[in-house]
């Protein structure tokens, strides 16, 4: 678990009432993993800006399922025991396993020397065990509101001055990777609507937001899935697990005390 330190402005106030993360209260996962993503965000071209941010929602004729693909040899997979799990880490949710997530970075373009990153948005809940036992594949369900899928993959966040900027209907564009908490690498995805192209478009997938609904939708996508495969570039992967930080995330120490003592900064 995650222990996020921070320096506290004390005004007269002797008594201070916080919350620790526990099992059931993951209190602190999005604070180490945008300090995970810092040096990648800084090595970008352009940076993000960080300001307040609106929530969007999935909205379409049809709910879909984006479909991750990850490559082994020549074959690709839609299995997470091939992007370098084993059976038990899956379905023993180990820490190598719970600590990996997809990286969702909104861009005003696709150009790749221009591009703007507007926001930076996380999918960190891989996956469950379906009732008959087997592990259930890397897709995420767009759309259904349901109780049991409604928190899959369903919102983006992007930035007020980059709304009050925009049409009532406009284009922005994901890049998705995935790192994985087990090798420290980062794993880029392409778009498989875009596979034969021999541009950058192949590296995006395209998004029409609409201010007026607070909705998004996905372009030029094959019902129902929208499928993103595992790029298969030496390069481009170290480029991005270079500009990443490890960071270990290790259990909270509770303190013995119950009372905090202010001056000294700790509990006795």
């Amino acid at each position: 678990m995650p222990i996020i330190k921070k320096i506290i402005a004390l005004n007269n106030v002797k008594n201070i009432s916080f919350s620790l993360e526990s099992k059931n209260n993951r209190m602190g996962s999005d604070q180490i993993i945008n300090k995970l993503v810092e040096n990648y965000e800084l090595e970008s071209i352009n940076n993000g800006v960080d300001n307040e941010v609106y929530r969007f929602k999935y909205k379409d004729v049809f709910a879909k399922i984006m479909h991750f693909n990850f490559l082994s040899g020549a074959t690709y997979y839609n299995s997470y025991l091939y992007a370098g799990f084993t059976s038990d880490e899956i379905i023993g949710n180990k820490n190598t396993f719970t600590n990996s997530f997809f990286i969702i970075d909104v861009l005003d373009s696709m150009d790749i020397y221009s591009q703007k990153i507007i926001s930076k948005n996380y999918l960190t809940k891989l996956t469950r065990i379906r009732t008959d036992g087997f592990i259930q594949e890397p897709n995420y369900i767009i759309g259904d509101t349901s109780a049991s899928n409604k928190n899959q993959m369903n919102d983006i966040y992007l930035p007020k001055y980059f709304i009050n900027s925009k049409n009532d209907i406009f284009t922005v564009y994901l890049r998705i990777s995935f790192y994985n908490a087990k090798t420290g690498k980062v794993t880029p995805f392409y778009n498989v609507v875009n596979e034969s192209s021999k541009n950058s478009d192949k590296l995006f997938f395209g998004i029409t937001v609409t201010k007026d609904s607070r909705s998004w939708k996905f372009n030029n996508q094959v019902l129902p899935y929208v499928y993103a495969k595992e790029i298969n570039n030496t390069t481009y992967q170290t480029k991005l697990t270079n500009t990443s930080q490890n960071i270990t995330n290790v259990n909270v120490v509770y303190p013995s005390g119950s009372t905090f003592n202010y001056n000294e900064i700790n509990f006795i």
